[in-house]
């Protein structure tokens, strides 16, 4: 389509005198851009530039477009008062002086092995009259850059090093990186390991996010700012757009997973306490952007074909795929606080499961009658900050546990092998939140594919008496076979065990029972059965099965069209497993449309239930 439309601009052009043509018009455009001196567009819009490159093309730069994929969270960081910035490979100093302009409150060290580099960054750095912020250094190795990351103080760290980043971000330099943002460019073309290595090394402290190279396009270009003029020469901007790379590239873009975070600043109190105000609005979120940043952080596009009979998908499917849909562009406003329950109610999650984590939060709050204080653990996909926006409209207590935090405690309460668990799977996460939190306060571990449709409090019973591991059954063996026969063969026995829901306060497990089995489960850590045996072993030897009706784990109508009816069977709860995730989202729709009063039927049609309060949809 681009080569018919250059085609057609390309015989209209014959038709223009040689002086209007945009073979001349292009290189005098980028003439006079080169002549200003001035950055054209892009997060470093102004800044003052020679136009000169010590590597790759000066053109893009002066343009605004160099590295255009780096923008967006150079913007997004822009609210984060940094107050040194360290540029590893700054060439000629497009991202240290433009860092320096983006935050005007911040030092900056910029490191460059090359004296022409360091000739250009020190002309860019007088023609910017930045000379009292910019301390230009030369070669930088490992001992070089753990000197610059002194203080502790708020910094972002660039790198661009042709490859050495994996020497670089050697683990002597991990420590001072924790509290760090960091952008590191990965030179795959060197040594096809260099990704994997620093995620590696990164993962545990960071929220990893990997942005590739990709096309310039018409929306790229900040100039020429007539729109029709910037269409008429854009083959050629596109031309002096290119960066004279080696071929595709990637950028690590790493957010520091802060330490325990509380969302919402007044702690849970021992008993139920009703929260005075609204929690939201306390915190400075206004309902404008609480649904705002919901629906830009969940929304998916829909897929038409979902509307297309005679495709051969299931139509439970195609309801729940709908459903997905719906819910994604539907966020929750603000609520009213209510009270607060007296133990914690723990669930982990990925950035992938946030709507599922929304959505089952919500059935809490419309069922529940006191709040539990959430603690949500981070797999390190995302971090508090990010949380905090979308989940503004929880009226309770909620606080984020980032991975690190929890293999740190995992390993002062002397289980190594058990943080080593935490790190390689989100499975062995789960387990170390459960055993680290339960050893201080009553813990109710709930998996996020949970919707709650009505209050449980009655079939918990006292926290203060959840001494004993306590778990959901189910009729499906889903246990690792071998590590059972070696520890407990009862595991492999109805009733069986589903971690889903585990209820806790105190020892899950005997210490070398523990160290024993998670070391097996070391062995292949991203197998889920491996976690859920560990919690069957816990309940078999010396635990006790949660009531029944606390939740369905089933999946027999899985394909239906009608679902089954919690409120009709009496079911507190609904545990939704993968492959269920489409009724999930039908399930937690038809909530969300019942509107007014819901007065739920007990079982058989008597009594009622909890009540579940209006929520205004938006």
């Amino acid at each position: 389509m681009m080569g018919s439309t250059e085609n057609v601009w390309d015989r209209i052009s014959r038709c223009i005198p040689a002086q209007f043509r945009r073979s001349v018009i292009a290189p005098h455009f980028l003439e006079q851009l080169k002549k200003s001196q001035t950055v054209a567009g892009g997060p470093f819009k102004g800044m003052r530039y020679h136009d000169e490159a010590v590597c790759g093309a000066a053109a893009p730069k002066i343009m605004g477009i160099y590295e255009c994929e780096l923008a967006t969270f150079l913007l997004k960081w822009s609210a984060v008062p940094f107050r040194h910035i360290i540029n590893v490979g700054a060439g000629e100093g497009y991202y240290a002086l433009g860092c320096a302009t983006l935050w005007p409150q911040a030092t900056v060290t910029a490191f460059e092995s090359s004296e022409e580099g360091r000739r250009l960054l020190a002309r860019n750095v007088d023609l910017n009259h930045l000379q009292s912020r910019v301390k230009i250094l030369g070669h930088c190795e490992e001992e070089q850059l753990r000197a610059a990351l002194f203080n502790g103080q708020s910094s972002l760290v660039i790198i661009d090093t042709e490859g050495a980043e994996g020497e670089l971000l050697g683990r002597a330099n991990l420590p001072g990186l924790e509290n760090a943002h960091v952008i590191v460019e990965i030179h795959d073309f060197v040594d096809k390991r260099l990704g994997d290595l620093i995620s590696l090394r990164l993962t545990s402290t960071h929220a990893i996010q990997e942005v590739r190279t990709r096309p310039r396009t018409f929306w790229d270009f900040h100039e020429p700012r007539a729109l029709w003029l910037r269409l008429w020469l854009l083959p050629y901007l596109k031309q002096y757009a290119n960066e004279l790379r080696p071929g595709p590239m990637r950028w690590f873009c790493c957010t520091p997973v802060t330490r325990s975070h509380p969302i919402n600043s007044e702690r849970c109190s021992h008993g139920a306490v009703r929260r005075p105000g609204n929690a939201p609005q306390e915190r400075g979120y206004s309902t404008r952007s609480t649904l705002s940043v919901q629906r830009k952080a969940l929304a998916r596009k829909f897929a038409p074909g979902l509307l297309r009979p005679f495709t051969g998908m299931n139509v439970s499917v195609r309801f729940g795929e709908i459903a997905q849909t719906i819910l994604s562009h539907w966020p929750i406003p603000s609520q009213p606080a209510q009270p607060i329950a007296r133990f914690r109610y723990l669930t982990v999650s990925d950035r992938r499961h946030w709507l599922i984590l929304r959505e089952s939060l919500f059935s809490l709050y419309r069922s529940w009658n006191c709040l539990p204080e959430i603690a949500v653990v981070s797999d390190g996909s995302w971090t508090a900050e990010d949380f905090s926006e979308v989940f503004a409209w929880w009226p309770a207590p909620i606080s984020v546990l980032p991975r690190q935090e929890i293999c740190d405690a995992a390993s002062s309460a002397g289980f190594p092998e058990l943080a080593d668990y935490a790190r390689e799977s989100p499975y062995g996460l789960k387990l170390a939140a459960i055993v680290t939190q339960a050893s201080k306060r009553p813990v109710l571990f709930v998996d996020a594919d949970i919707l709650w449709f009505r209050d449980p409090v009655s079939l918990l019973g006292d926290p203060a008496l959840w001494e004993k591991p306590r778990a959901l059954r189910e009729n499906n063996c889903h246990q690792r076979r071998e590590i059972a026969v070696r520890h407990c063969p009862q595991v492999l026995e109805p009733p069986f065990v589903n971690s889903g829901i585990v209820a806790l306060h105190g020892e899950l497990i005997a210490p070398e029972l523990l160290r024993s089995i998670v070391r097996d489960a070391l062995r292949d850590p991203q197998d889920s059965s491996c976690e859920q045996t560990i919690i069957a072993t816990a309940v078999k030897l010396g635990g006790q099965f949660l009531p029944e009706q606390l939740s369905l784990v089933e999946f027999d109508d899985v394909h239906r069209f009608r679902s089954r009816d919690m409120w009709d069977e009496g079911y507190y709860s609904r545990h939704y497993v993968n492959w269920m995730r489409h009724l999930l989202y039908r399930d937690a729709l038809k909530l969300r449309l019942h509107r007014g009063r819901l007065d739920a039927r007990a079982p058989g049609g008597v009594g009622p239930l909890t009540s579940i309060q209006t929520t205004e949809r938006t």
